[in-house]
């Protein structure tokens, strides 16, 4: 900037350019405080990165070491055989080592049963030595063969426990899987069944006519096969014919017992007896 020697001309440029050079610092200040904020979003974006990537390396050892246990796991499971496990004979698989103990001493006679040697068959048990007969399974009502249909045989009904399953599927209807009976069981009702405990008892309820089993799936559906009201009517009405030869009066006492009923009990049966009278009559 050249002066003039005029010092009101001169005093004016001056001014004139501090604020042209005010207004350039202004703006490379503002420069400034944009690339400091694009480098902390910068360094931001890279920590980010960085941790991400640590992630998926993580993750990529995890599965690295989990295959490399599965690969030892697989190479121990060739590697067994009858020397060097507890496998039985029977249980050892086509071309592996086995291990025949035998601790029979050698008598040089031919194997299978000996000459002079008496025979034994299975023989029915005698009539005095029975304590106890039990029947082959229900049908769908629970009072009925489900091969002949003959209905001469007294129900005995189902025990505590397998009325416990019984309510479980009474209470949840529909298709149930295995382990949400287990869960149900072990987790809610905190019972500590083990899982042979309770396939034993869903094969009895399904030789007994009162469970559905789906095995056309991969995981086997449990279902109920009988309704609750229908199967407690029917095993009423079957005890009632078994016990009392179908004398609902002696039934009814039997029930009642020593027991003393309400006034409201009592106008309910009578109330009830007489709609059945009404309804026979019409």
């Amino acid at each position: 900037m050249k002066l003039t020697g005029d010092i009101r001309c001169d005093f004016e440029k001056v001014t004139a350019e501090n604020v042209r050079l005010k207004d350039r610092i202004l703006g490379y200040q503002e420069t400034i405080s944009s690339l400091r904020s694009s480098l902390k979003a910068a360094r931001k974006s890279k920590d980010l990165q960085r941790a991400d990537y640590e992630e998926l390396l993580a993750q990529k050892d995890a599965v690295i070491k989990e295959l490399e246990n599965r690969l030892a796991h697989e190479l121990a499971l060739k590697g067994h055989d009858g020397t060097n496990t507890g496998t039985p004979t029977s249980q050892t698989p086509i071309g592996k080592k086995k291990v025949i103990p035998n601790s029979r001493r050698n008598t040089g006679k031919k194997k299978g049963g000996q000459p002079g040697h008496e025979k034994h068959i299975l023989t029915p048990p005698q009539a005095s030595t029975v304590t106890e007969t039990v029947e082959h399974g229900a049908g769908d009502d629970g009072f009925a063969c489900p091969d002949c249909g003959s209905e001469n045989f007294a129900p005995t009904g189902a025990s505590e426990t397998e009325y416990e399953y019984m309510e479980f599927f009474w209470d949840n209807p529909g298709n149930k899987t295995f382990k949400e009976i287990l869960d149900y069981f072990n987790n809610v009702k905190a019972k500590g069944w083990k899982k042979q405990t309770v396939s034993t008892f869903l094969t009895l309820l399904i030789d007994k006519g009162y469970l559905n089993v789906d095995k056309s799936k991969r995981k086997y559906l449990y279902s109920s096969k009988c309704d609750k009201e229908k199967h407690i009517s029917s095993y009423l009405q079957r005890m009632c014919e078994n016990f009392f030869d179908g004398d609902l009066v002696n039934f009814i006492s039997a029930i009642v017992g020593d027991r003393e009923l309400e006034t409201d009990e009592c106008d309910k049966i009578i109330e009830y007896a007489q709609n059945l009278r009404d309804n026979r009559k019409k």
